[in-house]
């Protein structure tokens, strides 16, 4: 078979109520040339066998299985059985938009320099299937698109990482160039590579639109604020010690690294009253979940975006 100009990368673990959805997202693609390499870890429920039967009609899918390595392990071995000119990401829980393929592959014409290329990504609860006010970039305070020359998208990119993950395609030549993802840095380690990529002095752009939605679901790792607040430190702290970048970007990098000392503590005591909330029994709990429930009931849309609703009528506000 002749190499696909695209290879979706999608690692599963105990996905059987998302895997499929995510995968008909690829499939609905307007853009078709495409390898989907569905990479399940371990998983002890019915999602390789979901996917096979999904598989068994669409010969662009191929599902290849391990034993459980984590999710970090999983993209990069899948990225290594990658043939595509492109690498894009699509986990398990996330949809992609029915031109996203069409209208990165259209960016990165025009952008010959560019290594990278992101859209915009709605943000949706996977309990309520309620969609988030603002998108995924809008709740980064990154409204305007950043310039494509590197060094000046590297200094605004260290500020925050507002590029969505499955809302991102890689060259496959940059990644081969660079290496893929970093094990020490669960949870961050889409931004390292992020900041690894344009650091070495390719291009980024970002493409029109929101062409990506991002599941919320309970017990990802960015749930965790201590552990993603510590690899998000350590993340910086890479970039001023082992980056060959100017001293600017290093001391920048320093920066920012310190900051984040304060919110790690701040973590640390919300992990702490958590566990205490866990004392207080059913009622407790409950009031608590109420408190939060108001507070961020005014977060989410009422409906759906019209374009979201018509590329996937079957996902239902809960």
């Amino acid at each position: 078979m002749s190499a696909p100009l695209f290879s979706i990368i999608t690692p599963m673990y105990n996905a059987a109520d998302v895997v499929v959805d995510a995968i008909r997202s690829a499939q609905r693609q307007t853009l078709g040339e495409f390898e989907l390499i569905a990479l399940d870890d371990g998983s002890t429920d019915e999602t390789a066998e979901l996917v096979r039967a999904l598989a068994a009609d669409d010969p662009r899918i191929r599902l290849e299985r391990q034993e459980n390595a984590g999710a970090n392990a999983t993209r990069n071995r899948a990225m290594s059985m990658a043939r595509g000119r492109y690498i894009t990401f699509l986990d398990s829980d996330d949809l992609k938009l029915p031109t996203y393929l069409e209208d990165v592959h259209r960016a990165f014409e025009a952008n010959p320099s560019a290594g990278l290329a992101y859209t915009d990504a709605y943000v949706m609860d996977h309990d309520t299937r309620r969609v988030y006010r603002r998108t995924f970039i809008a709740a980064q305070g990154a409204y305007d698109p950043p310039p494509l020359e590197p060094a000046e998208f590297l200094e605004r990119l260290l500020e925050t990482c507002f590029i969505p993950f499955s809302a991102t395609t890689l060259r496959r030549s940059v990644v081969e160039e660079v290496g893929a993802f970093d094990p020490r840095l669960a949870g961050t380690d889409d931004y390292e590579l992020w900041l690894r990529i344009v650091a070495r002095g390719h291009g980024a752009v970002r493409v029109p639109g929101t062409l990506a939605v991002m599941r919320r679901r309970p017990g990802q790792i960015s749930g965790d604020l201590s552990v993603m607040w510590r690899n998000l430190r350590q993340a910086y702290l890479l970039v001023a010690d082992e980056y060959d970048a100017p001293e600017s970007v290093r001391l920048r990098a320093r920066s920012r690294a310190e900051q984040l000392i304060p919110a790690i503590w701040a973590a640390e005591m919300d992990a702490e009253a958590a566990r205490r909330r866990g004392a207080l029994g059913k009622a407790g709990r409950a009031l608590w979940n109420l408190r939060m429930h108001v507070t961020w009931v005014r977060s989410w849309r009422a409906r759906s975006p019209r374009d979201l609703v018509e590329a996937f009528p079957d996902i239902r506000t809960r």
